[in-house]
Order: structure tokens, then sequence, then C-alpha cells
């Protein structure tokens, strides 16, 4: 994974609207998607997104918007440097 150290720390934000809507800020990408659960790169570390019927409804890269829809069961972050890999990298590497 490519890291744009040019780019300036965005504010990170996590609004979620009634399980059913969730609004993130100071993302960098989104690494992985379905229906389950999404991997997110942010300012603040890696973020995985699980639930139901998720969906990325819009991901506005230039300024660092997602905005996901579905049932959202859980957000856990998995760590800040996401430039060292997978976690099955980091286990097994």
């Amino acid at each position: 994974m490519v890291q744009n150290e040019m780019r300036p720390e965005r504010p990170h934000s996590l609004v979620l609207e009634e399980r059913g809507l969730l609004r993130l800020t100071g993302v960098n990408e989104v690494e992985r998607f379905d229906e389950e659960e999404i991997l997110i790169s942010t300012v603040k570390g890696r973020l995985a997104v699980r639930g139901q019927g998720l969906r990325v409804v819009s991901l506005r890269t230039e300024s660092g918007e997602l905005i996901v829809e579905g049932t959202v069961d859980g957000c856990v972050y998995l760590g800040i440097d996401s430039a060292r890999g997978s976690v099955w990298a980091r286990l097994f590497g």
C-alpha cells in the first residue's frame, strides 16, 4: 500500500445514525468491503465496520468523506500503523 505523505492530516469523525447510516470523515481509502464488513484506512488507523447489508453509498477521496448504509453492528479500530500490512501478515510474517 502506498501512503501519500504529502497529504495533510484531516479531521476524523464517525457519526452513526439509527444504526443504519454511517458518516465518516478522515478516510484515506476503502481497503475492501462486502455486505458484512468494510475495512477502511483512516487518519486515525484502520477501521473495521461490521454489520448486515452494508453498502458504500458515497466515497469522496478528495475530502476523505464516506457514507455507508445498512445495519451496523459494530466499529472497531484495528491499529494506527496501516502501512505494516494486513492482520494476517502481522500474525504470520
